[in-house]
């Protein structure tokens, strides 16, 4: 219980009445999917924000302000799972979490810097663009000199004990075409043995190699989606795959065409079509019929 003197008046109780008000009218009336996108990204930062002390309301997407990123952000990478060695530790450099040293456990910088350009482009997209004026507390309270600071500080600190970001290695169309084959052999060689389970099994990877290599979609959304949001298409001028993903992780309606033949290409040889995303759909498709089930 706040003492008396730090609690809200009425008069302030009632202006942040109206504004939630209004911000429910906003996105019952105006807001695309985008808008609703973003709000439930808010909704599940903010909730974990710390409460402002003094008897402020708490911030909402509207009134939130850079020092609120600022407390967010450190406060947030003091939970995590990178050890962060000292220079004296004969750990140093190790990134496993239990260990029988002393140091403390972190978040990866990353992830933390994942998790601020996340909370960036949802304010963003409900209309706080532009960089943080201090004076006016207009703006995006994550584009702030402070909070570009802190993340160079805890970056910096997490180089300097030894804790290093892996950077993505590119596949090569030969690595793939390997990858697809092995899958397929596995598939081929659980048919012959009568385990339709394994061969699915199977079926799937070869799917799944297929969609993220064709698409460039994230791992996540690709295991989110459903079967009619896969659509097939084939004619006399091209074929392929039409995916209609929805709203990803980064608030955007993802819509891909994958084409095994586009109009006024000559039809693939038959060798290659194995490595087409409509030929790894229709046999993930038929495996699952041997099993009875539907893709769903």
């Amino acid at each position: 219980m706040l003492p008396q003197e730090y609690a809200p008046s009425a008069e302030a109780q009632a202006m942040w009445a109206a504004a939630a008000r209004m911000e429910q009218r906003l996105l019952e009336n105006f807001a695309p999917s985008r808008l609703a996108k973003a709000k439930v990204v808010l909704d599940s930062i903010l909730s974990n924000m710390p409460v402002r002390a003094m008897g402020y309301a708490n911030p909402s997407m509207y009134t939130i302000t850079s020092d609120d990123v600022f407390v967010f952000l450190a406060n947030r990478s003091l939970n995590g799972q990178t050890k962060i060695h000292s220079a004296h530790c004969e750990l140093r450099g190790s990134k496993a979490k239990f260990t029988r040293c002393d140091c403390p456990v972190r978040m990866a910088y990353g992830t933390l810097r994942a998790l601020k350009f996340t909370l960036q482009g949802a304010l963003r997209d409900v209309g706080r663009t532009g960089s943080w004026d201090p004076r006016l507390s207009t703006g995006n309270p994550c584009i702030s000199p402070r909070v570009s600071n802190l993340l160079t500080m805890i970056e910096r600190e997490q180089c300097l004990a030894g804790v290093t970001q892996a950077q993505a290695a590119l596949i090569d169309v030969s690595v793939y075409n390997r990858i697809i084959c092995q899958a397929q052999r596995r598939w081929e060689l659980a048919r012959r043995r009568g385990d339709l389970v394994g061969a699915a099994k199977a079926a799937q990877d070869s799917f799944l190699y297929a969609l993220l290599w064709s698409s460039g979609m994230r791992c996540g959304d690709a295991l989110k989606l459903n079967a009619n949001q896969l659509n097939m298409f084939r004619s006399s001028e091209a074929s392929g795959v039409y995916i209609a993903a929805g709203i990803v992780k980064n608030a955007r309606d993802l819509r891909i065409t994958v084409f095994d033949r586009r109009p006024g290409e000559p039809e693939l040889p038959k060798g290659e079509r194995r490595y087409t995303l409509r030929s790894n759909l229709k046999l993930y498709i038929a495996a699952l019929h041997e099993l009875g089930l539907e893709l769903t």
